[in-house]
């Protein structure tokens, strides 16, 4: 049973889209190489993503289930390294795998994150530093009730006040 599986990059130029102008890169019989399995794209997205329009064949991205529906072939994408190319079929190691930029939400995330956690340190600051002052202005009153208490004049046991 023969298993039919899309290699990447298969798209060679247009002027060489007709397989008799690159007898070379037709390849007989089992081929062994090198390649990275890849999952498909999803739709690119911005203003400018095109559908797949498969009346005349066109693909702008790797959509595999469509694909490999339209194809009849199973829905695997291989990708050839660029050290195991066959000289005259396409080159290897084309494909980029696709990053997304998130710069934009990590500096949102982290610098919200470091405003919040500042304004939490602020807070347990100036709650500590009332405490430490409401304990301040305690002892400073309990000595102040002290002194006073030991200055004021004291009665005797006779009756008299003792200086």
């Amino acid at each position: 049973a023969v298993t039919w599986v899309f290699v990447s990059p298969a798209n060679p130029a247009s002027v060489n889209k007709d397989p008799r102008y690159r007898m070379g890169g037709q390849v007989e019989g089992e081929v062994e190489f090198v390649a990275k399995v890849r999952r498909g794209e999803g739709r690119p997205t911005g203003v400018k993503a095109n559908k797949n329009n498969t009346s005349p064949n066109s693909w702008t991205y790797k959509d595999l289930p469509a694909l490999a529906k339209y194809c009849q072939t199973e829905p695997y994408l291989v990708d050839v390294v660029l050290a195991d190319s066959h000289p005259d079929g396409p080159l290897g190691g084309q494909s980029m795998p696709h990053l997304t930029n998130k710069h934009l939400e990590y500096v949102v995330t982290w610098y919200g994150i470091a405003i919040v956690s500042g304004f939490v340190v602020l807070s347990m600051l100036r709650k500590y530093t009332q405490r430490v002052r409401n304990q301040r202005k305690y002892a400073l009153k309990k000595e102040l009730q002290a002194r006073q208490a030991s200055l004021a004049p004291r009665s005797t046991e006779d009756g008299g006040t003792a200086v």
